[in-house]
Formats: structure tokens, sequence, C-alpha cells
């Protein structure tokens, strides 16, 4: 009986696995590089074989042992095989662990496929929604969830000066039409010079507010934004001639990616 369980692929892999962990553990040592890349090695063989629920079950039940770039791994592939199961929420939900771990991931391009793309194109514009609405309230925040810190820093800080520029300008600007207001009726004199100080300060007050609105609208509708480019730089040249002939139309161009 123990024989033909053992015989068995999904019972032998495990028990291989699990023997391992029992090994290490025993040793009082974590679990070594060698044994986590043989686990990463069969899910991803059994999901290049098409057998994607073999992949899910071997990273879903090791998934506590694993970290860094192995955790990534295995969360990358439990989402492909996930979207080849037809599971997209589920998909989803991994995909959103991989930009929790690595903001600015790509997907190599041969790992797209028609089953992927959608759920990862959905998962990216649910996540561009959430950086916006968060810069809504602190502005920055989501280039930061988006994986640009120093944009994202940036932004914030930008913000913060302005705001605090518009503030302050509008508060002398009160002062000095209240300076203006005071001055007597007999001394024309004064009062122009006051009324030169006031509408001066009321320009820069209007001034920095419109460059406070500038930066805070900028940054929502910049955390909004999506990029197009999903795929790994390393498969899209970041610049060249552009040359596209379609049974109606041509393109030729130069195109710069950002």
């Amino acid at each position: 009986m123990i024989y033909k369980l053992f015989k068995h692929c999904l019972w032998r892999d495990q028990f291989l696995f699990l023997a391992a962990i029992f090994v290490n553990a025993g040793a009082g040592q974590e679990l070594t590089n060698d044994s986590l890349n043989i686990l990463i090695t069969n899910a991803k063989d059994h999901y290049y074989k098409g057998e994607y629920r073999e992949a899910v079950s071997r990273f879903e039940d090791n998934i506590v042992f694993l970290k860094n770039d192995a955790l990534l791994e295995a969360h990358k592939y439990l989402a492909f095989s996930y979207a080849r199961l037809g599971q997209s929420e589920r998909s989803s939900q991994h995909f959103r662990m991989i930009f929790k771990i690595d903001p600015r991931w790509k997907m190599d391009p041969e790992d797209s496929s028609p089953e992927i793309d959608p759920i990862l194109i959905a998962t990216k514009n649910d996540m561009a929604k959430e950086a916006g609405m968060c810069s809504c309230f602190i502005p920055g925040i989501g280039q930061i969830m988006k994986g640009e810190q120093k944009k994202g820093l940036i932004l914030m800080s930008a913000t913060s000066v302005s705001l605090a520029l518009s503030i302050s300008s509008w508060i002398v600007t009160d002062n000095r039409r209240h300076d203006y207001l005071a001055v007597g009726l007999n001394d024309s004199l004064r009062m122009n010079e006051m009324y030169d100080r006031y509408n001066d300060w009321y320009h820069i007050s209007f001034a920095s507010t419109a460059v406070f609105l500038g930066v805070y609208i900028y940054g929502i509708c910049d955390a909004f934004s999506l990029r197009p480019n999903y795929l790994s730089a390393n498969a899209v040249g970041e610049h060249g001639v552009v040359c596209a002939v379609g049974p109606a139309s041509w393109r030729m161009g130069y195109e710069i990616r950002f």
C-alpha cells in the first residue's frame, strides 16, 4: 500500500519535499535553497505540461515556506495557472501579490496568452483606480503604490510646499487688504501705496494657488494613468523606428517609450 502511494507522482513529490522539511527542521535550520529550487522546478514543470491543477496544488501547499524571489515566482505561476483554469478572481489576487512584492514587475512576452493578458490588464486597471483615489487624499501616495517612489515623494513635497505657500500668501494678502482699508481718505499717497502692495500679493496668491492646484491635479491624473506596456522591457525596445502597414492604412515614425 505504501509503495503504491509513493509510486503515485503527487504523493511521491509531496513525500520528498515534506521529508526535506522535517530533516531541516530537525537540524534547526531553514529550508535550503536546493529544496526550494526543487519545489519550484517541479511546480513549473506541471504548469508547462498543461497540468495547471497540479501546479496550483504544489505552490499553494508550500507557498508559506517561500520568500523573496521564490515567493514572487510562486505567485506568478499561481496567477498564470488560475487564469488558465478560468478562475480570474483567484488569478487577480495573485497578480496583486506580485505587485505588492515588486510594484514595477512586468510579464515576460513568452508567458502572454489570451487567458492571462485580460486578467493582468484588469488587475492593473483596478490598482490604478485605487492609486488615483488614494492620491485624492494624499498627493503622491498613488505613485508610491505603483512603485514610483521617487516621483511620489517629489509630488508629495511639491504639493505640501505649494499648499503652504498658497495659504501663507492669502494670509499676507488679507493683512495687506486690512492695511489698505485702514488708510484714511485724506492720505491718497499712502492709500495708493497700500493698494499696490495689496494688489501685488493678490496676484501672488492666485499664482501660488494655481501652482498648488496644478501639482495636485497632475498627481491624481498621473496616478490614475496606466502604462500600456505590461510586458518585459527586454522584449520591447524603449525607442526605435516604427513602420506598420495594414490593409487600409500605414504608419511610420520614431517611437519613444516612457
